[in-house]
């Protein structure tokens, strides 16, 4: 792994990683009110969603999880669990909409991201190394532990 470089202000950081056989790039841009991450895999990014983050989570990750959890009673005292209000999934802006693996990594690099930091997140990265979205893979896992592994280092 080479080293993390940091601009001079400390909005940018990245680093580069060789792994199975594949370069891989990350490149952490912070702003105020949003981070853009991109992840380029062999130069090609290729995906993009838009990760944005729930006022509770930006509030306390730990009220996310009672969300989760929480059962109340409505107005006319029939209970309902809050399920309906999980965290909002990542928008896909470009990319092949029908590939669930890509979507389910940004899904996870979103929750990582907001657990440091909960801002919107802007997120690129190449799909192809992930595979067709609807074959399932031995090293799916994996490749999504490698990708949050990495993007931690970044955080």
């Amino acid at each position: 792994m080479s080293e993390i470089t940091q601009d001079s202000n400390g909005f940018s950081k990245s680093f580069a990683v060789t792994h199975a056989d594949h370069e891989f790039f990350f490149h952490l841009i912070s702003f105020a009110n949003k981070q853009i991450l991109n992840i380029s895999i062999d130069g090609i990014l290729d995906t993009t969603f838009k990760i944005p983050v729930s006022t509770k989570a930006s509030i306390n990750y730990e009220s996310m999880m009672d969300l989760i959890e929480r059962e109340d009673v409505d107005d006319d005292g029939q209970e309902f669990t809050s399920a309906g209000q999980l965290p909002p999934e990542p928008q896909m802006i470009i990319g092949n909409y029908s590939n669930m693996k890509i979507s389910i990594v940004a899904s996870q690099v979103g929750k990582l991201m907001s657990i440091h930091s909960p801002r919107e997140v802007i997120l690129s990265i190449a799909s192809k190394w992930f595979g067709k979205g609807d074959q399932v893979c031995e090293d799916d896992f994996d490749k999504l532990s490698f990708i949050l592994e990495n993007v931690k280092k970044l955080l």
